[in-house]
């Protein structure tokens, strides 16, 4: 089973290793016919990949990956889904109704930050778009699900100790471990596909897929770890 894990690793790594050289040929092609797109090959490019593969690292979204994979783990860990079922107990229902307690109250506070004519979580015009909303709902949901999930936790004696709940926070982080490989190489592509205007970072087709392949690269190495 471990060497099946690797060898999920390293399949998704070469294939995203064969699609970066499909840019970077598709890109020489292009550039060379006249199409609209910077070629790899030429002079700009070969600086710009020798200088950017760091860079290019740090504008992936491993901040997003590492909390979101932490708000998914509490959620597990604290057994707050098995609340929901005909098996729950007594004492897991009574969290369950303070946990919801805790999420009424997240959801008045954060009203109360947008409701107001100048709500300060609001753009200036008074709008949602381009606000602090916009941009950190996904921070601010995981930290009140991570807030919701330890209420539970604690409330219904699934957490009895400090040690309890870090070891519920970081319960899958070393599952993530085997898809930084992948990972490392799946931000390049991102990168060259940007760079070479086949797939810019601000196009709607960007916005859809990238998240998606990140997405898709944790789940996939997830998953298979938690078969083994």
């Amino acid at each position: 089973m471990k060497h099946c894990h690797q060898n999920l690793s390293g399949i998704l790594a070469a294939t995203y290793l064969l699609f970066i050289i499909l840019v970077v040929l598709c890109s020489w092609v292009g550039s060379a016919v006249g199409v609209n797109m910077r070629s790899l090959f030429s002079a700009d490019g070969l600086r710009w990949a020798f200088s950017h593969f760091v860079p290019n690292l740090a504008a992936a979204p491993w901040a997003q990956l590492l909390i979101g994979i932490t708000t998914l783990s509490i959620i597990i860990q604290s057994g707050i889904l098995h609340s929901i079922s005909r098996q729950a107990t007594l004492k897991q229902k009574r969290a369950l109704s303070l946990a919801i307690l805790v999420f009424v109250v997240e959801c008045i506070v954060m009203l109360s930050l947008l409701l107001p004519p100048a709500g300060v979580l609001l753009s200036p015009l008074g709008t949602i778009a381009h606000s602090p909303l916009e941009h950190g709902w996904y921070g601010m949901l995981c930290v009140g699900l991570i807030i919701i999930c330890n209420v539970f936790g604690l409330s219904s004696g699934r957490f009895v100790s400090m040690a309890d709940i870090i070891e519920a926070h970081i319960a899958l982080l070393h599952r993530l471990m085997p898809s930084v490989p992948p990972l490392i190489i799946l931000s390049q592509l991102i990168a060259i596909l940007d760079y070479t205007r086949l797939m810019p970072a601000d196009s709607s087709a960007a916005a859809v897929v990238t998240p998606l392949l990140y997405i898709a690269t944790v789940v996939a190495c997830i998953s298979r770890t938690g078969r083994q």
